[in-house]
């Protein structure tokens, strides 16, 4: 692959050498100079890093290459993200700056290109304009390993846009509501009644989403679904003690590794190993990703000094058979998911605690939501708690730049401004609470629309 990058660096030096030449005459407009640049970026681009996969410091060296050639500033080059900056012009100032912002899923990275390629013309700017930051983040296996990793001193700008691609125009001003709802009751124990042991195990080494609902390249909730193993087995009268239930995840990502315990009657063991054979054949046929590194087993195990109280097994399974996660509210026409939670962790160590993360578009679906969980804990005799619920991120009240870009990207029938699932505006939200920030997507015969219309926003000559 480094045998395409210096052409594709000439190539684009070029560019911006014949781009800067007609700046110096005034005979070439400039929107058309930086649809060549675009064109460039996107042809070369595609070139360049025609694989699927890509080291990220490929990226960064080609980043730090265009930018010196470009005559823009490299703030910082990091393992997993590049931050470059064009400063200001002479009718401008670097006190107001605009940050663009797109990442690269460096195990899938043909769909991104788009974004960079469209970021890049746009980061060179009108004629004149303020402060334009750029930053490209690295994602690998669905880790936001470059969001993560991102100073918080580059997200203190004025405005931030964050490109990607898609199958058409949409426009986000604001981030789902999230919250996170803990259920719990006591975790007595007591020594088992039953001979024999088992333990039920899902694993896998992926970061997985637990709002992409698609089923294509993901992975179940391993909590929902030993849980419902359990449950199903407890509604059919078989005898079966919990001895623990645990999990291990990542803050915003599925659990990658939950484990069951359960210690049950003799008689009862054929029917346990019937019903999981079901349920793994069930997760085969629902989710085209299950590979190699997707363990779901049952082995039997050493049978366990203690056991949960049948009162906090019992509740424990009730809230198992009837807490709605997943997709919890819908509209049947047009699909839009209005409210959505999955179980991100579960403990019996101490206490009997399940949490459960939500995210919903707007405070009502919050509230109607809550309130059911709530009623349902109730019913299982178990104690609820929500924390207060707050916007993942979103764009500023007083602020032009979400009104300016609504303007431009009307909503279509069936949408919604308010992003439910995760992305990256969600960690540069916590590292700047007073982030102002749109999500724009788009396709790629929408790039020359797109980045006419950033720049446009970016025009300093056109500021009072």
């Amino acid at each position: 692959m480094m045998k395409h990058i210096l052409p594709l660096i000439i190539a684009f030096v070029f560019a911006f050498a014949t781009f800067m030449s007609g700046c110096t005459d005034g005979t070439v407009n400039r929107s058309e100079e930086l649809k060549e640049v675009l064109e460039t970026a996107q042809a070369n681009l595609n070139d360049a890093f025609s694989e699927e996969s890509c080291d990220y410091a490929l990226i960064s060296e080609f980043l730090k290459s265009w930018a010196e050639g470009c005559n823009v500033e490299v703030e910082k080059a990091a393992s997993h993200y590049t931050v470059l900056y064009n400063p200001a012009t002479e009718d401008g100032t670097d006190k107001k700056v605009t940050t663009l912002q797109c990442a690269l899923h460096t195990d899938d990275i043909q769909g991104d290109l788009n974004a960079l390629s469209t970021a890049l013309a746009c980061l060179l700017g009108p004629t004149e304009h303020n402060g334009i930051r750029l930053i490209v983040t690295d994602i690998y296996h669905r880790e936001l390993l470059g969001a993560a990793a991102v100073d918080k001193k580059y997200l203190n700008c004025d405005g931030f846009i964050n490109l990607s691609n898609s199958s058409d125009y949409s426009l986000h001003v604001a981030g789902a509501d999230t919250a996170r709802a803990v259920i719990q009751t006591s975790a007595k124990k007591k020594a088992p009644a039953y001979g024999s042991a088992f333990e039920i195990t899902m694993s896998f080494n992926k970061f997985a989403d637990p709002f992409r609902f698609d089923k294509k390249n993901n992975y179940p909730d391993p909590i929902r679904t030993i849980g419902d193993l359990l449950a199903g087995a407890k509604s059919s009268g078989k005898l079966f003690e919990i001895a623990s239930f645990t999990s291990e995840a990542d803050p915003g990502y599925l659990p990658h590794k939950v484990k069951a315990v359960v210690v049950l009657d003799a008689n009862s063991v054929e029917s346990l190993n019937s019903r999981f054979e079901k349920s793994y054949k069930s997760v085969e046929n629902k989710f085209d990703n299950v590979d190699s590194d997707f363990v779901y087993t049952i082995n039997e195990t050493e049978v366990p000094s203690s056991v949960l109280s049948e009162k906090a097994s019992n509740e424990l399974i009730s809230l198992m058979y009837t807490l709605k996660t997943g997709i919890c509210e819908q509209d049947e026409e047009t699909g839009l998911i209005y409210s959505a939670s999955y179980l991100s962790s579960i403990s019996t160590k101490d206490k009997v605690k399940v949490t459960v993360d939500i995210r919903t578009r707007g405070t009502d679906y919050m509230n109607a939501l809550s309130n059911d969980y709530e009623t349902t804990s109730g019913l299982c005799n178990m104690k609820y708690s929500i924390s207060d619920s707050h916007p993942a991120w979103t764009s500023s009240d007083d602020s032009e730049l979400a009104g300016y870009f609504s303007n431009l990207v009307p909503l279509a029938e069936g949408t919604s401004d308010i992003m439910l699932p995760m992305n990256e505006l969600d960690l540069f939200a916590k590292k700047n609470t007073k982030l102002n920030a749109i999500a724009y997507s788009f396709a790629k015969d929408g790039s020359k629309n797109v980045m006419r219309n950033i720049t446009n926003y970016l025009d300093a000559s056109e500021e009072e």
